[in-house]
């Protein structure tokens, strides 16, 4: 007759018990969920937790400044703005600009990243158009020991650190030069 369309070859099954693997390792994140600015701007509580609906915000922090991060070092301006580095002697610092900043949360996050875990020269300013959220975040700046140093005559001493603005982004463009 006719051969079966299956057939039963060897002995049956051969695999082993499979090993169960954990899937809970520490992930490696570009801020760290205990970062002062987080707690200040409410993201996370003292111990590094999401706070009751910023989970997602904090996922966003933690990917922006991955993007961020890739950009800076793609571009060469890590090695060039690093504190340590004696060739700058310190005149020069990147300069990010966040316009239509809101509460600050990503410009905050890229600000502390690329000067403290990146260890650059950077001088950071938000613009947003409601001047209470100006108020608030030049305050957490200053409570962050962040704000720029000292103020002559209406200017800023030090060209690094993170400072916040009222305006449009229209006006804010016009005032970039070149």
């Amino acid at each position: 007759g006719k051969k079966p369309w299956l057939q039963r070859v060897g002995k049956g099954p051969t695999f082993e018990t499979a090993t169960v693997e954990k899937h809970d390792r520490a992930k490696t994140v570009p801020v760290k969920k205990d970062a002062l600015f987080l707690q200040l701007l409410g993201i996370t509580n003292e111990q590094g937790e999401p706070r009751p609906g910023k989970s997602d915000k904090l996922k966003q922090i933690q990917q922006f400044v991955s993007v961020v991060n890739r950009a800076v070092e793609d571009s060469g301006l890590g090695r060039e703005l690093r504190l340590d580095n004696k060739m700058s002697h310190g005149t020069r610092a990147l300069r990010l600009v966040d316009m239509g900043c809101g509460k600050g949360y990503l410009t905050f996050a890229a600000h502390c990243h690329l000067s403290d875990v990146c260890g650059l020269r950077v001088r950071t300013q938000g613009v947003e158009v409601r001047q209470q959220l100006v108020d608030d975040t030049n305050e957490w700046s200053q409570q962050l020991d962040i704000a720029p140093a000292g103020d002559v005559d209406g200017h800023e001493v030090d060209e690094t650190g993170l400072s916040f603005v009222q305006g449009y982004i229209s006006e804010a463009l016009a005032r970039i030069p070149g």
